[in-house]
């Protein structure tokens, strides 16, 4: 009776896209076949979910498609899902999947498969199975997380995250400046957060869950602020530091730094977390030699007892 029922489904999808000429034409004998399993699931082409009702994920064991299935919209979460069945004669074998771009007309290769097992259900809802194009970006780091008024460094212990901050500032209000994964998002009671946007109370230990490009791998890093009593001579306030400039981005040789005024401490970190270069007791534009930098993405803090902000710099 499944099988029937997805038959129908099957022909019925394409008769109503029959028209779209650079739809693949990827269809299931499933007569042809013993077992089946299901996904419930989501597709990812560019690191947001699919809303395209005439987007399609194709289940493939070699070249032959074992199940295909389009975006259907859930009233219920007013989410778009993919219900794909899928089907072979034995266990085990490796289902590797490809993703129909609709608005693009093309097919993108899919990072992530999965090995067929008889009857198992995968995914639902609320935790849905993604698939994802092979050109996102699979990490889900912290390179930098600030705050405009804290005393320091931040200090990086595998996952965990300590700042002191200046004991005259309201913690149950704060606004973390961030630097994460190219594409990553970063979530706080599963909201979403915006660097330098989004106020979280972090007057006990804050728990920042970090989910990556592809939307398959998650980090979650535990943050603790620590008010101390704060130096009382003259700093670069936080305004002064959104006034400084790192050019050129994209760089080669070097950076140049523009609009310190006051001392400073600059850092350049890596996507890992590593101190890579320092420059200590800046207080006044400057040149930075970055020749031993390879080709990449890294974080650039510039920080001095009281504020700190972190900017993203390019090496190519």
């Amino acid at each position: 009776m499944i099988k029937y029922v997805f038959y129908i489904i099957v022909i019925s999808i394409s008769f109503i896209t029959k028209g779209y000429a650079n739809e693949p034409e990827w269809s299931v004998d499933v007569s042809k076949y013993a077992y089946s399993m299901t996904f419930t699931g989501q597709i990812n082409i560019t690191g947001d979910l699919s809303e395209n009702v005439n987007d399609m994920i194709g289940a493939f064991v070699g070249d032959e498609c074992r199940g295909v299935a389009k975006n259907i919209l859930d009233n219920e979460y007013n989410t778009y899902y993919c219900y794909l069945m899928v089907y072979s004669n034995s266990a085990n074998e490796e289902i590797t999947f490809k993703i129909y771009d609709s608005e693009n007309g093309k097919i993108i290769p899919v990072k992530n498969s999965h090995y067929f097992i008889i009857n198992n259900i995968v995914g639902e809802d609320i935790n849905p199975f993604y698939w994802a194009s092979e050109n996102l970006n699979s990490e889900s780091k912290i390179n930098a997380f600030t705050f405009n008024n804290q005393i320091g460094e931040t200090r990086f212990s595998n996952n965990n995250i300590e700042i002191d901050i200046s004991d005259d500032v309201d913690i149950t209000k704060l606004k973390p400046n961030f630097d994460l994964s190219d594409g990553a998002i970063a979530y706080i009671n599963d909201i979403k957060q915006i660097s330098g946007e989004s106020a979280t109370d972090f007057s006990s230990q804050v728990s920042v869950k970090v989910l990556s490009q592809d939307m398959l791998n998650t980090e979650t890093y535990y943050i603790n602020v620590i008010p101390k009593k704060a130096d009382k001579t003259t700093s670069v306030n936080s305004t002064e530091f959104e006034k400084m400039i790192i050019s050129p981005n994209p760089a080669t040789d070097f950076i140049e730094i523009t609009g310190i005024n006051s001392m400073v401490d600059i850092s350049i970190y890596n996507n890992s977390g590593i101190l890579l270069i320092r420059d200590s007791n800046i207080n006044n534009n400057c040149r930075v030699d970055i020749t031993q930098l390879s080709a990449g993405f890294y974080t650039v803090l510039l920080s001095n007892s009281k504020n700190s902000i972190a900017k993203k710099l390019i090496v190519k």
